[in-house]
């Protein structure tokens, strides 16, 4: 298949994505408003993609073999914040950390990167989780359904991006699916 019309294809899955999760979101900040609370959508939106960059991450290191244009296909694909930026924002042991310096590194060793700041990650996750799950309770529209759905084509084209499509690389813990089982648990 063709790197190209599966990344665009992915594009606009993420736009979809991005433009429903800040609907979200401004529509929670508008009813925060109201009782005089400040809530910021973009920074929703920030911290899905970092959500997002780590998940897609987890999913090209599931097969072992973490190639470039995996990586650049992360990198290209988001554009609210940046994975590498997040990390190194907080001036510690992963402040040199880029998308350069992830082109040379082995699964084993971004696995290894990846485990160390999944805690910080999933801290940032619950605020896109608690966002989403509070909209989507409240609308008669399926968007977790949509959401799910759109997710799941954006990693099926990272897992098409190497050129060969591994069901392992969908199979393995990925931090945004257990997003969407929160979201899931807390609207019901």
């Amino acid at each position: 298949m063709d790197y190209k019309k599966i990344f665009e294809k992915s594009e606009l899955l993420y736009s979809a994505i991005i433009k429903d999760i800040s609907q979200m979101a401004k529509t929670v900040s508008d009813s925060l408003k109201k009782s005089g609370k400040r809530f910021e959508p973009e920074i929703t939106v920030m911290k899905f993609d970092i959500v997002f960059q780590f998940s897609l991450l987890q999913v090209a290191c599931s097969d072992s073999d973490l190639a470039e244009n995996e990586l650049g296909f992360i990198r290209d694909l988001t554009e609210y914040a940046d994975f590498c930026d997040f990390l190194a924002s907080d001036d510690g042991e992963f402040k040199d950390v880029t998308w350069d310096k992830l082109m040379s590194y082995k699964a084993d060793e971004a696995e290894a990167l990846l485990d160390k700041v999944e805690d910080r990650v999933r801290s940032v996750s619950e605020e896109v989780v608690n966002v989403f799950a509070l909209y989507d309770k409240a609308s008669k529209h399926d968007h977790l359904s949509d959401l799910s759905d759109n997710v799941f084509g954006v990693i099926s084209g990272l897992a098409l991006a190497d050129g060969d499509e591994d069901s392992e690389d969908l199979k393995k813990k990925v931090l945004i699916f257990e997003c969407l089982d929160k979201i899931a648990s807390q609207i019901k």
